[in-house]
């Protein structure tokens, strides 16, 4: 049989820190978290966020977003 190699997956660790700029659009669920220390938001689905600024110098990427609001152009 004729042998397909499988494309190799490289994986990139990263932390992506969030800006919120409107709080009634999340909720805090750093109480039923597995790791409270972080956190954690469970976002309002269709809520929008813009890319600012991304960090691949460490052995962790960071990318920061900022929450779009209907007044953000």
């Amino acid at each position: 049989f004729a042998h397909r190699e499988q494309p190799r997956l490289e994986c990139v660790r990263i932390i992506i820190v969030y800006l919120i700029v409107d709080p009634k659009s999340g909720l805090d669920i750093s109480s039923i978290s597995e790791y409270p220390d972080e956190e954690e938001v469970l976002m309002v689905p269709g809520t929008c966020f813009k890319v600012t600024h991304v960090d691949k110098s460490g052995p962790v990427c960071e990318a920061h977003l900022r929450q779009l609001v209907p007044t953000d152009e």
